[in-house]
């Protein structure tokens, strides 16, 4: 009776344990069929021409992840995350093998605070205000990820909330070089949300520094969501293969479900305060759930550059240099696919 008892207590206080602490496996994995158009060669020897290519899901990057949580008790929790990106039509690796994210930290009544790789603050303002999930290759992002970075989520406050980031630049002799400041204050309550996102990170050489800040926001009316979004980026800003000094960036855009079906649209502006490289892309997105984790998808994507402007779709096999445009060649700048998307 009493090994029977012992048991019993021992596998209870097992399935507790088990219970207070987890570790979960996560992914999604989507691939799509591209054709991409627009570009001219001119008088230089960049390659133009329709492209038809397999490529992953623009909107959702193939990856697993790993998501660990702790019970501490007194109301504290440990967690991590390594997220792992992955092309599903070659099984490579991307970022050069990097994570994604890769951090740990520490959850309570006080908010929470994580150590590590992690997605910036002024990333996760924009993204989270995009219908179509695709709007980086023309507005900045200052960087999708901090590295070295500590950033601290403060608890909801009727509606009200903020993230503060400080990324470490780890240069030697220089405690400035390369470091970032990053956040943004939130609100979310209601049909009604909203972010104010701002980034300075400096040169890890020299006295320069990328200033951006996006205010974004989005009201449901029932039937449809209506998002609103603008930014404004000053110093050395890097936004896929330019560096601007002063631009401006604009998005509005709905999303519409309907039953399994949901229908989204984005209009981007892209202003070059100082020079002529300014844009507008107009994004068609259709999406039909099979099931909770199963989805179809279609996306049709036009930029139209102006002066200098160089911007390509998202699955451009390149954009010329300013050598090639010199020479009359014009990026790829029109885009429609369609693809499947799994999530695990």
């Amino acid at each position: 009776m009493k090994r029977s008892l012992a048991f019993f207590m021992l596998s209870t206080c097992a399935a507790a344990a088990s219970a207070q602490s987890s570790v979960t496996i996560s992914g999604v994995i989507g691939l799509g069929i591209a054709n991409v158009g627009g570009a001219s060669a001119g008088n230089s020897d960049y390659k133009a021409g329709n492209v038809i290519k397999m490529d992953q899901d623009s909107k959702t990057p193939s990856r697993i992840a790993f998501r660990g949580v702790e019970d501490l008790g007194d109301d504290m929790a440990a967690l991590f995350v390594l997220d792992k990106g992955f092309t599903g039509d070659d099984g490579a690796q991307t970022l050069s093998g990097a994570f994604r994210e890769s951090y740990v930290g520490l959850r309570g009544s006080f908010g929470t605070v994580t150590l590590g790789r992690q997605f910036h603050p002024l990333y996760n303002t924009r993204d989270d205000f995009d219908p179509t999930a695709d709007s980086s290759n023309l507005m900045a992002t200052a960087g999708f990820r901090m590295n070295n970075s500590i950033m601290y989520l403060t608890p909801k406050f009727g509606g009200f909330f903020a993230k503060l980031a400080y990324g470490f630049g780890e240069v030697a002799g220089d405690t400035s070089a390369g470091r970032a400041v990053g956040g943004y204050l939130g609100y979310s309550g209601g049909p009604f949300a909203a972010k104010l996102g701002y980034n300075n990170l400096k040169a890890t050489t020299g006295s320069g520094a990328a200033k951006n800040t996006l205010l974004a926001a989005s009201y449901n009316f029932g039937m449809a969501t209506g998002f609103l979004g603008y930014g404004i980026n000053k110093g050395l800003v890097t936004n896929g293969i330019y560096s601007a000094l002063d631009t401006t960036d604009a998005l509005i855009g709905v999303r519409v479900p309907i039953g399994k079906n949901t229908l989204a649209a984005t209009y981007i502006r892209k202003n070059d305060k100082i020079g002529s490289a300014d844009a507008n892309q107009i994004q068609l997105f259709y999406a039909y759930s099979l099931s909770k984790r199963t989805t179809l998808y279609g996306v049709f994507t036009k930029i139209s550059n102006k002066g200098d402007a160089r911007y390509t779709t998202a699955h451009a096999p390149e954009a010329p240099t300013l050598a090639q445009f010199a020479n009359g060649a014009r990026a790829y700048d029109r885009e429609f696919s369609v693809g499947l998307r799994h999530s695990f």
